[in-house]
């Protein structure tokens, strides 16, 4: 990578007028910091011996394929089985990323079963990297981490947690259909899985959903929005192959809504026989509730005259309108939810009082208050 990056400074951008050592320095740098980023994480590992163990053996593989360097080219094609086989099979099974796995076949395939130098993988990366298309790759990326951030996500879900939650498999229908939603404006399945999942699985938990389960729906849907547009494999896929990304974007949407029928149909059959005995139906109040109603209040004492001093003041507040419409939203009527909210905020100040006679008076007067209230 050096190498070539040495070789551009030799090269000016047309637009720019700069040298291309300054685009082409991007990969050593790269490789570099992503080599400093794995010791790293090397040098981290809780056991020092599997860390050296793991060393070991790398030196020990690339060791094996250095001293085979004379006899590998007689081996004529056989090397493509060996390499992009064999070696490409052990290093996906030893975890290596298979990006890094197919890199580094074609970079030992090239260096020691050919002549040709191994700068043509460096320019073959860089000619990859320098379409612009592929800036939709981070920009996207970036989209889903900011739907995640202002809550855009959690308000979709739980627009549709409260449309289907009170069917049986309800919450494995908005698991479904909140990642086909979610992945129509992020093309990032890290962003869009961070999203949903934290929002769903307590409650999915609470009605007896076991962990094995959630995680494999969730990878099942992952993997189903995969041609979701917008979707960074389809941009990648396109870019390399030259296939039309729009194209490729509207094919992508039957595969994509046929999978996602399929799953429904599977959680149908699956959560046929869910106990929904603790589980609220929303009425139409609760749908249409909007959150954004709020309330100002400003208490205010004001003296007019000098002689007069103030013993005491008194203001009054609103109900926490979040806390109503929780309760709402779970099937609770506004005047029974508002009765709740202020017998909890009285019980809370009655307990502080050391006659028991003088609390469980005010306690009934307090009862008897919400009552009228709410017949009123």
């Amino acid at each position: 990578a050096v190498e070539f990056a040495h070789e551009e400074v030799l090269l000016t951008t047309p637009a720019l007028e700069i040298s291309s050592a300054w685009r082409a320095s991007a990969l050593p740098f790269g490789l570099g910091l992503m080599l400093a980023t794995g010791l790293i994480s090397l040098l981290r590992s809780p056991s020092r011996i599997a860390a050296v163990a793991a060393l070991a053996a790398v030196a020990l593989v690339a060791g094996v394929f250095y001293g085979l360097s004379g006899a590998l080219p007689k081996f004529g094609n056989y090397n493509l089985l060996l390499f992009f086989v064999g070696l490409v099979g052990a290093l996906v099974f030893a975890g290596v990323p298979i990006a890094f796995a197919f890199g580094l076949a074609t970079f030992g395939y090239i260096s020691l079963t050919t002549r040709l130098p191994t700068l043509v993988v460096i320019g073959r990366m860089d000619e990859g990297m320098s379409h612009l298309i592929l800036l939709a790759v981070p920009l996207f990326v970036f989209l889903g981490l900011l739907i995640e951030m202002t809550g855009m996500a959690r308000a979709m879900v739980g627009f549709l947690a409260s449309l289907l939650g009170h069917v049986r498999g309800g919450l494995s229908y908005v698991l479904v259909g909140a990642m086909y939603l979610v992945s129509g404006i992020s093309g990032s399945k890290a962003a869009d899985m961070a999203a949903v999942a934290p929002v769903l699985f307590p409650e999915m938990r609470a009605r007896g959903a076991k962990d094995g389960d959630l995680v494999a729906l969730l990878s099942a849907t992952g993997a189903q929005t995969e041609t979701i547009p917008p979707s960074i494999v389809l941009i990648t896929i396109g870019s390399v192959t030259g296939v039309s990304i729009s194209a490729l974007f509207t094919g992508g949407m039957l595969p994509g809504a046929v999978l996602g029928i399929m799953l429904c149909l599977l959680v149908r059959r699956r959560y046929r026989n869910e106990d929904l005995s603790a589980v609220a139906k929303p009425t139409r109040q609760a749908i249409l509730l909007s959150p954004h109603a709020v309330m100002n209040n400003k208490p205010e004492l004001e003296i007019f005259a000098d002689d007069v001093v103030c013993g005491h003041g008194a203001t009054v507040g609103a109900l926490d309108p979040d806390q109503t419409f929780y309760l709402q939203a779970r099937g609770i009527p506004k005047a029974e939810a508002e009765a709740m909210l202020l017998e909890a905020f009285g019980a809370e100040a009655i307990e502080r009082f050391a006659s028991d006679e003088l609390a469980d008076l005010l306690a009934d007067k307090m009862r008897t208050w919400l009552a009228r209230r709410g017949r009123a």
